[in-house]
């Protein structure tokens, strides 16, 4: 049976010894996930245990001490802290990074970056293919006011934290062509707790992958790997594009895009095309997102209000659990789903206990009393608060 020690923010395990006389530790964050620590980090972690048996405290007990800088390489990784209005290195909430891409730019695999509230943009110019781009293994999450020292203590809900592509003028036109980016990242790869919205990938030619066409608020690519990233706690509202107007799951060249998404709202993204919300690519590789908890409001486009699903065969399908689908419109056809095959198949997204209202295929006519298809903005704010 393993011995439970606790020290600072951290749960420690003793396991035994190794051949060099110190203990084999995993540490857990209290928030987080079990990871390994390293030997030299063993050495200063045990004396310190049993030089202060009164500090220790019983099990599951919490001693406040400050944590220690960790380097990714160490496999626990480092906090970077951003922050709107400010100027500093990222090294705490008093010096947080006043932009998310100075954030973006430093952080390394197993980083974490909090992000406090405010409205923060991909750049401060005119470049529309300027977009956050979060790489393999990094951890990015909002709905902090900017003083808590647990990810347990933010409100997602009350602390709207919001990545906008609204880099132009008042018209969208001029926006940036995609919000977030994602390429060949694993599922430790996260964005939890921020509104996306802004974004405008319509450049113009409409071609079906190109970033600059396809998918508005987040595009996800997997170029000849696996690209699995883990979006939660979000809101993807006023995205527009060609071909997915929330989010666009692209794999390439045999890759494969399986994103989870989980208690995320999408609300009023509008794809001139297919996949209003969601666009599922599956000609040149396997695309399956798995989406629980998630809803979605007024969301439009010609096939597929919700998701669009292109598939070239049929072995991995989108599948949808514990969903609400309330007043999205096809133009004409598929106004939750639209599943497109090359050849003939019985596959279809699967969707399972699940909430239906209002959802309209109306052949040209999206508006229930059959007026023009219109632009409309949602609040950031989401509808049931």
């Amino acid at each position: 049976m393993s011995q439970e020690k606790t020290l600072g923010k951290y749960r420690f395990y003793i396991l035994g010894e190794n051949t060099l006389g110190t203990p084999k530790y995993f540490v857990s964050f209290l928030y987080g996930d079990v990871m390994k620590i390293n030997y030299l980090l063993a050495l200063f972690i045990f004396p310190f245990l049993q030089s202060n048996p009164s500090n220790t405290g019983t099990e599951g007990s919490v001693i406040e001490i400050n944590r220690p800088n960790y380097s990714s390489d160490e496999g626990i990784g480092r906090i970077w802290f951003v922050k709107e209005g400010l100027s500093g290195n990222g090294g705490n909430w008093d010096k947080a990074f006043g932009n998310l891409q100075d954030a973006l730019k430093v952080a390394k695999k197993d980083d974490e970056i909090w992000v406090a509230a405010g409205k923060y943009l991909p750049t401060q110019d005119n470049d529309r293919k300027a977009r956050f781009h979060i790489k393999d293994g990094i951890t990015v999450l909002g709905g902090f006011s900017g003083t808590e020292t647990n990810p347990n203590q933010r409100n997602h809900r009350k602390n709207l934290t919001i990545l906008s592509g609204d880099i132009g003028a008042e018209t969208p036109l001029d926006n940036s062509f995609t919000v977030v980016y994602f390429s060949n990242v694993s599922s430790s790869t996260v964005l939890d707790g921020f509104v996306i919205a802004d974004g405008e990938a319509k450049g113009g030619l409409s071609i079906l992958g190109d970033p600059y066409d396809c998918g508005g608020g987040i595009f996800i690519e997997g170029n000849g790997q696996s690209s699995n990233p883990v979006i939660k706690n979000c809101r993807l509202v006023n995205n527009y594009a060609f071909y997915g107007g929330g989010i666009f799951s692209y794999p390439s060249n045999k890759g494969s895009c399986g994103p989870t998404i989980i208690n995320t709202e999408f609300e009023m993204n509008m794809a001139d095309l297919d996949g209003g919300a969601i666009y599922n690519y599956g000609l040149d590789g396997h695309s399956f997102p798995t989406i629980k908890n998630s809803r979605f409001i007024r969301n439009q486009a010609n096939y597929g209000a919700v998701i669009f699903t292109k598939y070239s065969d049929c072995v991995d399908t989108p599948e949808m659990i514990n969903c609400q689908f309330k007043y999205n419109v096809a133009y004409t056809r598929g106004p939750v789903y639209y599943d497109q095959f090359l050849t003939e198949s019985s596959c279809n997204t699967k969707i399972t206990a699940s909430i239906y209202s209002e959802n309209k295929s109306s052949l040209g006519l999206p508006e229930k009393e059959g007026k023009k298809a219109i632009r409309k903005r949602a609040s950031y704010r989401s509808g049931n608060q």
